[in-house]
């Protein structure tokens, strides 16, 4: 007999890093070749991502948003959803230029589909390191966490909080390094506005 549904609850939660995730990979793969509905509870993002057809987040006992995970990711519903999945980094609009530029800390941004918004998101993936006379926002930076294949590093832009940068692992980043940011306005996004067309310039440039 083969159950039309399945329930998973939390059932990594116990287990150590590399067992989780190759149990992860597995538990994706037999649900596929079943064909079997299931139902999964977690607390874990990266399973939800792994092995979500759809995700339903939930806040106070509803549901925020449903979605696919990359959906949740890139479009999230609010700002609860927002700052609930995966890191992002939330800049304060400080004002504006013509031709859809907004002021932030640090510099200026081209999002002119964020006109209006008080606050920009991003991902720290989304943002690039550059030089500095070609930044798009300059920080100093003030933390740098190694995490094996990659760092995290937070740079003091003058925001209330610093923003969250992915870098390579191998390079070095001493605290008080000034640093060029590159954040391009198809990563830029914010919950109650549509997100950027993509430029196919831009996008060609990664």
């Amino acid at each position: 007999m083969r159950p039309k549904v399945l329930l998973f609850d939390e059932p990594l939660a116990a287990l150590d890093a590399k067992l989780r995730d190759r149990l992860r990979i597995e538990i994706g793969q037999l649900l596929r070749e079943l064909g079997t509905t299931a139902v999964y509870v977690t607390h874990d993002q990266d399973e939800a991502m792994a092995l979500g057809d759809r995700i339903a987040v939930m806040q106070a006992g509803r549901i925020a948003q449903l979605g696919t995970p990359q959906e949740i990711y890139h479009q999230p519903a609010n700002a609860f959803v927002a700052d609930f999945i995966g890191a992002v980094n939330c800049l304060d609009v400080i004002g504006s230029r013509e031709e859809g530029r907004l002021l932030v800390h640090g510099g200026e941004l081209s999002a002119s589909h964020l006109l209006g918004a008080p606050t920009v998101y991003c991902r720290p993936e989304d943002i690039q390191v550059v030089p500095l006379d070609q930044a798009d926002v300059r920080g100093t930076v003030v933390q740098s966490i190694f995490l094996g294949q990659s760092q995290r590093l937070m740079v003091d832009t003058g925001d209330a909080s610093p923003l969250q940068i992915e870098a390579p692992s191998r390079q070095q980043w001493p605290n008080g390094t000034a640093i060029g940011l590159a954040l391009p306005s198809r990563v830029l996004f914010h919950p109650d506005k549509p997100t950027a067309p993509v430029d196919a310039k831009e996008a060609a440039n990664g």
